[in-house]
């Protein structure tokens, strides 16, 4: 599976109809490190907002339970998981995605922080399509997920 970063974006672009489920990392406001969870959550929320004025129909869940349960329930097109979530965290999800029929070729990405070399395998071996590490570019954002819509 190819390193998300490294996609190019060839061919026609389809964004009308194609769905995109986030899944947003939220933090309590009284945790001590609020401002640190706060960036990290922006980031998933740029992520929607930029696929959003893409023209893509975007879907958000408040967490990785939450997140797996409205997937389970009605399919996507593509799935963006942020891999550090309450409840259920990224490689969580996709690996209980890559469980339903629906998704054993759905595109499944996972953002993140961590680019080793053993996280890229475990994300690969959760049945990731590719990772893109934070901060995020809208740019690279947008041609990927529409290389992964054609």
């Amino acid at each position: 599976r190819p390193d998300a970063g490294g996609a190019s974006g060839r061919g026609e672009r389809r964004r009308r109809g194609a769905e995109t489920l986030t899944f947003p990392r939220f933090r309590d406001r009284h945790d001590p490190n609020h401002s640190r969870h706060r960036r990290l959550r922006d980031h998933a929320c740029a992520a929607a907002g930029t696929l959003a004025q893409a023209g893509y129909d975007v879907t958000v869940a408040p967490d990785g339970e939450a997140g797996f349960d409205m997937a389970a329930t009605a399919p996507y097109d593509l799935v963006l998981t942020d891999q550090n979530m309450p409840r259920k965290n990224g490689l969580e999800v996709i690996a209980a995605l890559r469980k339903l029929t629906a998704y054993a070729d759905t595109p499944i990405l996972v953002l993140t922080t961590e680019g080793s070399d053993a996280f890229k395998d475990a994300a690969r071996d959760a049945g990731a399509t590719g990772w893109i590490e934070k901060p995020i570019d809208p740019g690279v954002l947008v041609e990927l997920v529409a290389t992964l819509s054609e």
